[in-house]
């Protein structure tokens, strides 16, 4: 795992980021039963390629790993490294996401082209797909879900991580891809 010096600010000290999302292959060597499954498919689901989109590639972010597994995790790396890992909190997340910039998302507004920057929902998750034998004319099932049909970042589902232009301090995937976790994301009793 490569880490990023965050610079302190204002109301941050410096603090060390991971540089892009914990992978598949990293998780595995921490859960080796982890399954990141698939996201479903839009159609009928009885084919293969109907079930899903793969989310166990070993270079996508891991997916689907409850806050505690998370915190697990950054205890075994501790216990392995002899460092202190530990999720960031909501602040130093957002304060590492934006980088030191004064727009709504570190790339610029909410309209921004987000093509090279980021893995958000777009013409490629609009997109409905369909299958042999029913071969739907495109449009016969009506995209559903809420996309930016004018941007188009080429994955339907999480890409490999650092797929994307990194943000002004060196970090990947700060917007889009999958939801991560911060220390404060959660209250366990």
């Amino acid at each position: 795992i490569e880490f990023v010096l965050i610079p302190g600010g204002e109301t941050e000290s410096a603090f060390w980021m991971g540089k892009v999302e914990v992978t598949n292959a990293q998780y595995a060597c921490f859960d080796p039963t982890h399954n990141s499954r698939l996201e479903n498919g839009d159609f009928l689901q009885f084919s293969v390629e109907e079930r899903g989109y793969p989310l166990n590639r070993s270079q996508q972010p891991v997916a689907r790993v409850r806050w505690k597994d998370a915190v697990a995790f950054c205890e075994w790396l501790s216990a392995l490294t002899g460092e202190s890992f530990s999720l960031p909190t909501e602040a130093q997340w957002e304060y590492a996401c934006c980088a030191g910039t004064a727009t709504p998302l570190w790339y610029g507004g909410l309209d921004a082209d987000f093509a090279a920057v980021a893995n958000l929902a777009d013409e490629s998750l609009a997109h409905v797909d369909t299958y042999p034998p029913w071969n739907l004319p495109s449009g016969a099932i009506a995209p559903w879900r809420p996309a930016m049909r004018n941007v188009n970042d080429g994955y339907r589902v999480s890409a490999p991580v650092g797929s994307f232009k990194a943000n002004p301090w060196g970090l990947f995937d700060m917007h889009g891809n999958v939801a991560e976790w911060t220390l404060t994301s959660c209250v366990v009793n």
